[in-house]
């Protein structure tokens, strides 16, 4: 999916762009099925991988945040940009 919008050379940003959500969204998803198999194995830590990938980013929720109020607020971010939830 290309833009022209931005003039020239935005085809190549628009290109790089999505390559590089795609590889966050492959480590993501390596993250999420390591700390599955390592809860099916018994690890002591299993979300280990998931939360290791979330603090590299800046990205782990504050302290005594609520699970359903992440996801709501993920769920309310994508609404704002287009996508449905």
């Amino acid at each position: 999916m290309t833009t022209l919008a931005a003039g020239a050379g935005s085809e190549t940003s628009t290109g790089t762009d999505l390559a590089l959500t795609r590889a966050r969204y492959a480590e993501l998803l390596a993250a999420a099925r390591a700390a599955v198999a390592a809860e099916r194995n018994g690890d002591a830590d299993p979300l280990g991988y998931v939360r290791g990938l979330l603090a590299e980013r800046g990205q782990l929720p504050l302290p005594g945040a609520v699970a359903r109020h992440v996801v709501a607020d993920a769920r309310s971010a994508l609404c704002l940009t287009g996508w449905s939830a």
